[in-house]
């Protein structure tokens, strides 16, 4: 691996119901700190509020903000300075509300995966403690961001994912927000499973060219993995082979690249990840 870059693993935790491999199981595994807990050493916890996979129940604000409530807040009191916190939401108002109340002395990001970075700008520039992930999603408007499948493109990914990020860069570098941001190809979101395949092993080309060094890799046990797409991700052994093949790729990417970056690499099992933290 390029000893030139910086590696973050963050734990996913999803406070949701219907979560295509871990829903329901927050509450069940005793709360938020009792799942960070489980995970050994990690750099970040990612936390959602809603489910984004395909055909997956519309939340609205109100419940949104109750789980987080639920999940989140009482966590906030001990949190430990070490660790990045990332709330994934495509809601302005739901962010608007993270941003006021989450501790200012908690390094906290926004997951942004409705793609719509240029409605982002306000609230950033109001809060200057909030850094930014900026998601490729194809979906035309920001409150369409959970029915990305709908809005599948067809050609080429690369192509798509390299316009959409240096226009993003560079609008973002104008107002001095770019520093604050990060790029996230958002597997799964609007893209062929065709697409996903190619561009796992495309992306570190297109990192090299890009202008961002900050990314966030996200394939953690998404079904174009799986060898039969009706495989069950609850299941314990899919679930080791799905790590398993998330890790393999990681490891393999990370040489692919010239360039040095910081990388983020989310995961449900963060431990299975842990050789590659730096």
């Amino acid at each position: 691996m390029n000893p030139r870059h910086t590696v973050h693993v963050w734990g996913v935790a999803n406070a949701t119901p219907d979560s295509f491999s871990d829903g329901g199981e927050l509450a069940a595994a005793g709360g938020l700190a009792a799942r960070m807990s489980s995970w050994g050493p990690v750099d970040g916890v990612d936390v959602g509020a809603e489910s984004t996979r395909p055909r997956a129940t519309l939340v609205e604000e109100d419940e949104e903000r109750a789980r987080l409530s639920a999940v989140l807040l009482p966590a906030l009191a001990a949190w430990p300075a070490h660790l990045t916190l990332s709330v994934d939401t495509y809601k302005l108002a739901t962010a608007s509300w993270l941003a006021e109340t989450i501790p200012a002395h908690i390094p906290w990001v926004w997951n942004d995966i409705s793609g719509h970075w240029r409605e982002a700008l306000p609230l950033l520039a109001r809060h200057p403690h909030v850094q930014y992930v900026l998601c490729h999603n194809p979906a035309p408007r920001r409150e369409l961001a959970g029915a990305h499948m709908d809005y599948a493109l067809s050609g080429d990914v690369d192509e798509m994912l390299e316009r959409f990020f240096a226009e993003a860069h560079a609008g973002l570098s104008e107002v001095d927000l770019a520093t604050r941001a990060w790029a996230d190809p958002c597997f799964g979101f609007g893209k062929s499973r065709a697409q996903n395949l190619s561009l796992m092993e495309t992306l570190p080309a297109l990192m090299d060219r890009s202008p961002w060094r900050r990314w966030v890799w996200g394939v953690s046990r998404k079904s174009f993995l799986r060898d039969e797409r009706s495989t069950d991700p609850r299941d314990p052994i899919t679930r080791e082979v799905l790590d398993a093949r998330q890790l393999a790729w990681a490891r393999r990417s990370l040489e692919k690249l010239r360039e040095a970056h910081t990388i983020v690499l989310r995961a449900h099992a963060p431990a299975t990840l842990a050789a590659l933290r730096t």
